[in-house]
């Protein structure tokens, strides 16, 4: 899962770069979301925040990755 933990603390503002564990977790429950009817941004939105403590301050310069190419990582282990 190559990077996947500092791409979801940029794209959500987490506090802390989440572990891989964490990042697979994340990963699954979007995909469940998503298999539930919820669209892929609001799903990764919704995962994150139960998962991750998000600062909404946090200013990041970087730019965000879409879901399908944080799932496609995710999926890469």
């Amino acid at each position: 899962m190559r990077d996947l933990g500092p791409s979801l603390r940029i794209k959500y503002r987490l506090e802390e770069i989440p572990t891989e564990e964490q990042a697979r977790e994340w990963a699954r429950q979007v995909q469940n979301l998503i298999s539930e009817g919820v669209q892929p941004e609001e799903a990764g939105r919704i995962a994150a925040k139960y998962l991750f403590t998000i600062n909404e301050n946090l200013i990041l310069k970087a730019e965000a990755d879409t879901i399908e190419a944080l799932l496609n990582r995710a999926r890469e282990k």
